[in-house]
């Protein structure tokens, strides 16, 4: 009779058990969708307006030889390219390129085979040097006043800008590229400010804090990839080909890898934590006598 009684209670507690693994399953599975769904709806999708800005000079105190733009909006999602635009000079490359710059990159011996000069010509050059300026000021300030948010990005700020500022102050009165004139509007400028300071962002530093050694950039965006979560389809905006335009193109696609990874850190960051909660919510349960 005992031997019965045993086994009734053995087999009725096996029946609980089970009953209760499956809720328990069945608890698991909602509690995992309710984190995916969550991961999902509350995504950054927020977009950051840029504009990225690239340079091709005949060395370090030679000419500027052409400018490149490009206006983006960027988020952890996509790249929308907003506008684009160059400006190559009217330069002679005997006197305003450096030989060893020439050798080593513009000339048919360099990098570029000789072909980048003519190809970037036939873009159109700007006959005068200090009006073409002016239109790449009125350009990047049309940019501030389209996306009073928008930022200035560059993988060499004291190369690429710096290099620009230097030609302004050189061939025109201009401010330099980082400040936003301001309208003396009473109503959008009641403290009549005359300009404001628009500090620019390097993505390839930002991107090197996701990497494991620190490289050169032009091996940031295919280190950057790897480090995707699997099957993960990232589209390239840009390449390094050294025309200022596919270079500046090259950067915004730095600043979107970036934006990325940190999305991905973050979804990574509320699985864990969603499947935390959920473990102790179920072990309580578990637990409870009422369960």
């Amino acid at each position: 009779m005992n031997f019965l009684l045993l086994y009734n209670n053995s087999i009725r507690n096996s029946s609980l058990f089970f009953v209760m693994a499956a809720e328990l399953f069945w608890v698991a599975v909602g509690v995992e969708v309710a984190i995916l769904f969550g991961i999902l709806y509350f995504a950054n999708t927020r977009t950051y307006p840029v504009l990225a800005i690239d340079i091709e000079h005949g060395g370090p105190r030679s000419a500027l030889i052409a400018i490149g733009v490009a206006i983006c909006q960027v988020s952890a999602h996509d790249i929308v390219v907003k506008d684009k635009k160059r400006w190559v000079f009217d330069i002679d490359e005997k006197k305003d390129i450096d030989p060893a710059c020439y050798n080593e990159f513009w000339g048919p011996d360099g990098i570029t085979k000789g072909k980048l000069l003519p190809k970037l010509r036939e873009f159109g050059v700007a006959p005068n040097t200090a009006g073409a300026l002016r239109e790449v000021v009125e350009f990047v300030t049309k940019f501030y006043d389209d996306y009073p948010t928008g930022r200035p990005i560059t993988d060499y700020p004291s190369g690429d800008i710096g290099r620009i500022d230097r030609e302004l102050e050189k061939h025109t009165n201009c401010m330099p590229l980082e400040y936003q004139p301001l309208k003396q509007d009473a109503k959008k400028n009641p403290k009549k400010k005359a300009y404001e300071f628009r500090s620019s962002v390097n993505p390839d530093d930002l991107l090197q804090g996701f990497l494991e050694s620190p490289l050169p950039v032009r091996g940031t965006v295919e280190a950057a990839m790897k480090q995707l979560w699997p099957l993960q389809k990232v589209k390239l905006s840009g390449k390094h080909s050294h025309d200022p335009v596919d270079d500046a193109l090259h950067v915004v696609d730095m600043y979107h890898l970036f934006l990325k990874l940190v999305d991905n850190r973050e979804k990574l960051r509320r699985f864990i934590l969603g499947n935390i909660v959920a473990a102790t919510v179920a072990g309580l349960m578990f637990t409870s006598k009422k369960f």
